[in-house]
């Protein structure tokens, strides 16, 4: 099986390799040919993939993927919360001593490049304090093999590494390891030979390779884009040769009879000396194409918008004035930008519950875990995003006072307030305040339902004493 997932394998990787050094600047421009005075023939890479893979990566991953709680209805329908609460917070913490935040950034990388993305969880045998450790495995040597059939499940999960050595005997050599859901193998093959070196049961109970998808076509956030870039480089480099033509223009003598020593000599002193001939005029002067920049660069913003609105990124180039702040998030692509985020969010939740199972499956099966950890389930757990936790920094907190007021779940009111990049952990540590505060707020609203029970008896007593004098009971009185 493996091997033949290879060969499909290997024509992948030459895509995800071509995709990963485009981006790192090695584009067609550089091997541009030029016919026509070939001396001149400037390659310049305006590398906007760069830009579009930072701005996405950026953006979605600029704050770390926090867990929360999802609520607290429970499958088994039980009313307590408290395990379940302090579980999370604690699986966050055993998440920022992985360093998960810097390995997300790392993985969102691989994903916006070349569409998809893989990560290793497995039992820790290092760290004491952490129950597990995760990998971000290299897309160019990892693949997961999937059924057939319409249910699309992970069968097995695949990476390997490749070695190589002085020995003419061996010319490949390449490590792998195997995961189902049951075993684990690893095998050796060397010049097309496999060799199973170790082969013992999956402990784990899942496939500890996830592969993660940046959209269902497993496109790159660049990929769509690649030739309105390439159009953009061969302007940019058109452009100079353009300019250092004029500036190295041919010379053209005419009637003029010149040597190499003339021209020579020409070049050092700047001048020289000619003589007409009798009825034909002598001139000397250069052979120039004048160059449009306007009409270049107007063509040249055109494609860059083109780019920047198929792969969702805003212009972050200055507008006009007279437009509202709003106006200005939606002119220039931010509002397209965000929808873009929450389309990736949903493809990344849903692996990231398969890596959750795994890691859930690992802590209970270790003893030195946190209880808590180990009493949490699945369905306990949310993935929180957050991006631009500054802006509108005012009208955020005053969406959260409003919902604290109106009674909201604080848990809930902190998680879409948009204010935290960890909400769980913020609902933990204001706890005790929070519990305070509804207790102030308790007993205010006390008071003043025993001041308003006074005030309605005296306007009781008021109304009666009127009728028995004959006043009038009418709406007005």
């Amino acid at each position: 099986m493996v091997r033949r997932a290879v060969a499909t394998h290997e024509l992948n990787r030459e895509e995800i390799e071509y995709l990963h050094n485009y981006l790192r600047g090695k584009q067609p421009i550089l091997n541009r040919v030029k016919e026509v005075r070939p001396e001149i023939n400037n390659k310049i890479v305006e590398n906007h993939a760069l830009e579009i893979n930072n701005f996405k990566v950026g953006f979605i991953f600029g704050e770390p993927v926090q867990y929360v709680k999802r609520g607290n209805c429970e499958l088994d329908n039980t009313e307590s919360d408290a395990p379940s609460d302090n579980g999370v917070a604690a699986l966050n913490e055993y998440m920022q001593e992985d360093d998960k935040a810097a390995k997300d950034r790392e993985l969102a990388e691989w994903i916006n490049q070349c569409g998809v993305g893989y990560r290793l969880v497995l039992p820790s045998d290092v760290d004491e304090d952490v129950p597990f450790e995760t990998y971000i495995l290299d897309p160019r040597n990892t693949f997961v093999i999937y059924s057939n059939d319409y249910k699309r499940k992970p069968v097995i999960g695949v990476t390997y590494s490749s070695y190589r050595f002085a020995n003419a005997d061996i010319t490949s050599y390449r490590s792998f390891d195997i995961y189902t859901d049951n075993w684990y193998w690893c095998i050796d093959f060397k010049n097309g030979e496999g060799v199973v070196v170790k082969s013992q049961p999956n402990n784990i109970g899942y496939i500890p390779i996830i592969e993660y998808e940046n959209n269902p076509e497993r496109l790159g956030s660049f990929e769509t884009v690649i030739t309105l870039c390439d159009a953009i480089n061969n302007i940019d480099s058109n452009d100079l040769d353009g300019i250092e033509q004029i500036i190295q223009a041919f010379t053209w003598f005419d009637n003029i009879d010149i040597d190499k020593n003339q021209l020579k000599e020409l070049k050092e002193l700047g001048a020289i000396k000619t003589r007409s001939q009798e009825g034909r005029q002598a001139t000397i002067k250069n052979i120039e194409t004048k160059l449009d920049i306007s009409q270049t660069q107007v063509a040249k913003d055109d494609l860059y918008d083109r780019m920047l609105t198929i792969a969702s990124v805003p212009d972050r180039r200055a507008s006009a004035g007279g437009n509202t702040g709003q106006a200005l998030i939606i002119g220039e692509g931010w509002v397209m930008a965000e929808s873009a985020a929450k389309a990736f969010e949903l493809m990344f939740v849903k692996p990231e519950k398969q890596f959750l199972r795994v890691v859930l499956k690992i802590c209970k099966t270790t003893r030195n875990c946190k209880q808590e950890v180990k009493d949490i389930k699945l369905h306990d757990i949310d993935v929180k995003f957050t991006r631009n936790k500054t802006d509108n920094l005012l009208t955020k907190t005053q969406a959260l006072m409003n919902m604290l007021q109106a009674g909201i779940h604080p848990r809930i009111a902190i998680l879409h307030c948009g204010l935290f990049s960890d909400p769980e952990q913020v609902y933990q540590d204001s706890k005790p305040y929070l519990e305070a505060i509804a207790q102030q707020r308790q007993k205010q609203n006390t008071g003043n339902f025993a001041v308003n029970t006074t005030v309605a008896d005296e306007m009781l007593k008021a109304i009666g004493a009127m009728d028995n004098n004959g006043g009038d009971n009418s709406g007005n009185a």
